[in-house]
């Protein structure tokens, strides 16, 4: 039990928007069969992101515990590197979905009352 403290600290700053990209999930996928292509994208996009936080917090997580070992700070700096990049391009992803999926299935025409230039 004396363990688990310390990794729930070390989790605690990610938890907000952990709890944020769960309620898009929930709310894109009960929207799909309205908006199929738009919640779709936003469903994946925001999946993207749950997980390149949790390979953010996983990371780091896992990887400090074997630098108290034998790990030369190369090797830890060589680690900390890819898992970063990982949970980077997760999140650049997930966020390039989220954008494309709010201008998803958008018709052109002008709005009511709007002069044509």
């Amino acid at each position: 039990m004396d363990s688990l403290l310390p990794a729930f600290l070390l989790l605690l700053p990610s938890l907000p928007l952990t709890i944020v990209y769960l309620v898009g999930i929930i709310f894109s996928s009960t929207k799909i069969g309205l908006y199929r292509r738009a919640a779709a994208m936003g469903l994946t996009g925001f999946i993207g992101l749950l997980l390149g936080q949790m390979v953010h917090a996983g990371g780091t997580l896992m990887t400090l515990p074997a630098y108290r070992g034998e790990m030369p700070i190369r090797e830890l700096g060589i680690r900390l590197a890819a898992i970063n990049l990982a949970g980077t391009m997760l999140t650049l992803a997930g966020t390039i979905l989220l954008l494309l999926a709010l201008f998803a299935d958008r018709d052109t025409k002008q709005p009511v009352g709007q002069p044509r230039w």
